[in-house]
């Protein structure tokens, strides 16, 4: 959920309330491991997500695997709240340029790590 949330933010999350979740709300879906992503469609027994600087979405996920509803960010003492709302392009631009990066960099350092030139 990059740029969003970053490692060390604290994120405050309550059960979900009748008719959520809702598309934009960030949600905690109860898998391996537990998943913190913005909901981007649902149906009447599924969920589909997306963190914020990924490409695309993930697979539907059943509805009673999301189990929570992010409500505030805790960073350097400042709480935010974390609103229901899809990320600018701007933060969705950075967010994959961020991945990108990445993921290129992983793919050097195990050329490298396997002797290919």
């Amino acid at each position: 959920m990059w740029p969003l949330l970053r490692g060390g933010d604290r994120v405050l999350i309550r059960a979900l309330e009748p008719g959520e979740p809702r598309a934009g709300q960030i949600v905690l879906v109860a898998s391996a491991p537990p998943v913190l992503h913005r909901v981007v469609e649902t149906g009447t027994d599924w969920v589909r997500t997306r963190g914020d600087a990924l490409p695309e979405p993930e697979p539907p996920w059943p509805r009673a695997r999301v189990v929570r509803v992010a409500e505030l960010r805790l960073r350097r003492g400042r709480l935010t709240a974390l609103r229901a709302e899809p990320p600018s392009p701007w933060v969705r631009a950075v967010g994959l340029a961020r991945n990108a990066r990445s993921m290129v960099s992983g793919l050097l350092s195990g050329r490298r790590s396997s002797g290919t030139p």
